[in-house]
């Protein structure tokens, strides 16, 4: 049965299919148009580049995660909370099927990165104002959209190449979480925070619906 959206919504959504399916490399943007049913000439009017799509997924996805992670620690205080949770999330929903192959590649692309840039700071400016520390804006922004998904790069990427054997892959979010933060928070904070995250992104997984990857689309 044919979908009846837009066609950016449409084009959005196939190109989802089509990176589970066959990842991100192995995806060009004559299928994207194909299986979308629009020319390749209109989808490049809505998105310029492959890139710019995958980057558009991610941040869709993302997005996702952060509402879920919001519903369970709202907004007033627990920014170092939610920051936790959101980085143990997303490695762990992201590193499970269908999403592995895309989100890796994503990762050596650096298109992730651009993704959580997308997002801005505003979380690590909320966790300055929640513990009174007195932080540089360019500091916050490094620490925030640069450095922990450069260091979850590296990490993910290297383990897949079988380096890095005595770091677990569950371990890395809290690794990226702790190297975001150590600079301007207290490690009693930061242990705290990291337990708090991880079982919240536990629960969070476990209740997120079978095949949200391939609905999500479908719902926005």
């Amino acid at each position: 049965m044919k979908l009846k959206m837009s066609r950016g919504k449409s084009i959005l959504y196939h190109s989802n299919e089509l990176f589970l399916e066959n990842g991100y490399d192995n995806t060009t943007m004559r299928q994207i148009a194909e299986v979308a049913g629009v020319s390749l000439g209109l989808t490049t009017y809505h998105f310029k580049t492959k890139r710019f799509i995958a980057v558009t997924v991610l941040e869709h996805y993302l997005r996702y995660l952060k509402a879920q992670i919001l519903l369970r620690l709202p907004p007033g205080g627990y920014q170092l909370e939610r920051s936790s949770a959101m980085i143990h999330l997303c490695a762990g929903f992201f590193m499970q099927h269908p999403c592995r192959k895309f989100y890796l590649e994503c990762l050596t692309h650096d298109i992730y990165m651009e993704s959580i840039q997308k997002l801005g700071n505003e979380a690590m400016k909320q966790i300055a104002r929640e513990n009174k520390v007195e932080i540089a804006p360019d500091l916050l922004l490094l620490f925030d959209n640069y450095i922990p998904p450069a260091v979850e790069r590296i990490l993910f990427l290297e383990k897949e190449k079988g380096n890095f054997s005595n770091i677990k892959y569950e371990d890395i979010p809290g690794i990226v979480f702790s190297i975001a933060v150590e600079h301007y928070i207290d490690k009693d904070k930061i242990d705290d925070a990291l337990v708090r995250g991880h079982d919240v992104a536990f629960h969070i997984l476990r209740e997120i619906p079978q095949g949200i990857a391939h609905t999500l689309f479908l719902q926005e």
